[in-house]
């Protein structure tokens, strides 16, 4: 893999020789931070810089080598670097991370580091502190191990469609295809390579609950969520709020996905949703694809999409092109899934996707286009500790993103009819997402804190409890063996526990920023563009209030926002 940029800086005080995939020369910055303890003004700046460029540096080489393993899961050299960078690198990280809080904390000369942040650096690290303890850092880097088992599997599995060997990111494709009948096809051929390999999917994870739950011992923690909200920067919000957005769904959303439901399934020609049908509706589909499918002309109408929104974000994306950060057609060995990393030192942002240009393939591209101008921005903010928000924020530059080209849907769709039916659906894919996120959540946190969180039958039955509570509209009827397991094909519960709530509450301030767009286009760019640029200088709080909107997870909000995604859906009958 060879990519075509240079570093945004030149770097003052890391050893011009330094490689971060070297433990020795890893070791030996560790070593710099932790003997040249700052004694005055200029050593303290010195001390914090040579951290900056040094955690740039191991941030990039990181996201390097687990990109070259996505984009070639068979590499077995891709695999090996990456393998020896976590086991031989990150560990050192991990087991000094404890130290070098510390002297950060604990320095006289600390706001000599960095440019004055309203002590935020010191909030945020005292309470990462508190789980950084050796015993702990051990434990995550066996976590480490469990998650890249799971990723590997996931990544080369392949299913039995038709009787043909077929990859699950195809299945999943033509589980979003126009036909109901290649939908249900490959809804059942999906789930039941769940079921068989049922048994692999429950020890993995219940390897990594058992790790988990040892780390929440170790912190004295009843539940692992205080320890995944510390490392995703959770600060601004409680596990109790958490309970109380899920409420709101229940109350608001989920009465009015059912009454829609009853629509939607007339449109289906059906009597009920069931489960394959659920994000389907054909009369509020466009007759054909963006750009008809074309992938060419896909990319092309989406460069003039984000030329109009603002001509900076189509210099950024010509840019991309260029220099061979924007990877999405498909190929041999490459694995699943859509997502966009940036190289740190070189504020260049990498788009990964597996794109066939229908629809859904368009609406991700945008999602990760605003991951990638939110990593440009904030790779402009000196201070590494104050680039990355919380996870909320960076979904909602994403979603944001999303909300901001629905005004220029006609460089894909041919008519204002089309165009109309692409908002609508993606307004109700929206609407659809809340109650399917807060079981995900409300699950994760049931999990976390019983006693029965390793017992596969009860996390199979309080799935399917969860979802009576937050899909009861969708009709399970003869398939009912896959109902409870729908958490199993969910990555982020494996990997990244405690995420997939960012997206719901990124949704509630992208909603937002649509109702500003509808009166307002131009403030509506404009906000997105005051909130996104600060990176992590703000809390979540004040992210969303320099966007012009506000974080508010109440049942009041959520009904706001879902009349006016439930009149959008309507205006297409």
């Amino acid at each position: 893999m060879q990519l075509e940029f240079s570093h945004l800086r030149t770097r003052q005080f890391l050893d011009p020789a330094f490689h971060a995939e070297n433990p020795h020369h890893v070791k030996r910055f560790l070593d710099s931070l932790q003997t040249q303890i700052p004694t005055d003004f200029r050593s303290a700046n010195e001390w914090f810089t040579l951290f900056h460029e040094g955690s740039l540096a191991i941030n990039d080489v990181h996201t390097y080598l687990d990109l070259a393993t996505q984009l070639d899961t068979e590499s077995q050299e891709a695999q090996t670097r990456l393998r020896l960078f976590e086991e031989k690198v990150l560990s050192q990280l991990l087991l000094q991370r404890e130290n070098l809080l510390d002297i950060y904390i604990n320095s006289p000369w600390r706001h000599s580091m960095h440019a004055d942040d309203n002590g935020k650096i010191f909030k945020e690290l005292s309470k990462r502190k508190k789980y950084s303890k050796p015993e702990l850092a051990q434990l995550q880097i066996d976590e480490n191990k469990l998650v890249r088992k799971y990723k590997n599997f996931i990544h080369t599995a392949v299913a039995t469609s038709s009787g043909t060997q077929v990859s699950l990111p195809v299945l999943v494709g033509r589980m979003h295809d126009n036909n109901s009948a290649l939908r249900q096809s490959a809804f059942i051929s999906y789930w039941t390579f769940i079921k068989d390999n049922e048994k692999k999917f429950q020890d993995m994870f219940s390897d990594l609950v058992e790790n988990r739950k040892k780390q929440a011992q170790i912190a004295n923690e009843k539940s692992y969520a205080p320890i995944a909200f510390s490392e995703l920067g959770k600060h601004d919000y409680s596990i109790q709020e958490c309970f109380e957005f899920h409420n709101s769904i229940a109350k608001c959303i989920v009465p009015k996905m059912t009454k829609l439901s009853e629509t939607q399934a007339r449109s289906l020609e059906q009597t009920s949703v069931h489960p394959w049908n659920a994000g389907s509706w054909p009369q509020i589909t466009p007759t054909s694809p963006p750009a008809d499918g074309n992938i060419d002309r896909l990319l092309g109408g989406f460069s003039r999409i984000v030329e109009d929104i603002h001509p900076a974000l189509g210099r950024l994306f010509a840019r991309m092109k260029k220099s061979g950060t924007l990877h999405i057609n498909t190929s041999p060995n490459k694995a699943p899934g859509a997502f966009c990393v940036t190289f740190q030192e070189s504020g260049m942002p990498f788009i990964f996707g597996n794109f066939a240009g229908n629809t859904r393939d368009a609406m991700t591209l945008l999602h990760e286009f605003g991951h990638a101008v939110h990593g440009h921005a904030s790779c402009f903010i000196p201070n590494t500790l104050l680039r990355t928000p919380s996870m909320d924020f960076c979904e909602f530059a994403s979603t944001g993103m999303e909300i901001l080209a629905f005004n220029h849907f006609k460089h894909w769709w041919h008519n204002d009819n089309d165009v109309k039916k692409a908002q609508a659906n993606h307004i109700f894919s929206m609407l659809n997402f809340w109650p399917f996120m807060a079981m995900i959540d409300a699950w994760q946190h049931e999990i976390y804190t019983s006693e029965k969180a390793c017992d596969a039958k009860f996390r199979n039955q309080l799935w399917k409890q969860m979802s009576k509570r937050f899909r009861p509209h969708l009709d399970w009827k003869g398939i009912e063996e896959f109902e409870e397991l729908g958490w199993l094909a969910r990555p982020h519960i494996f990997t990244s526990p405690f995420y997939y709530i960012d997206y719901g509450i990124a949704q509630v301030g992208a909603l937002q920023l649509w109702k500003i767009q509808k009166e307002n286009p131009a403030l509506a760019i404009q906000s997105y563009i005051s909130g996104v640029s600060l990176g992590a200088q703000r809390s979540l709080t004040a992210l969303f209030e320099a966007s012009n909107i506000k974080l508010d997870l109440s049942q009041n909000m959520l009904g706001i926002l879902a009349n006016d995604m439930e009149a959008t859906i309507r205006s297409c009958f």
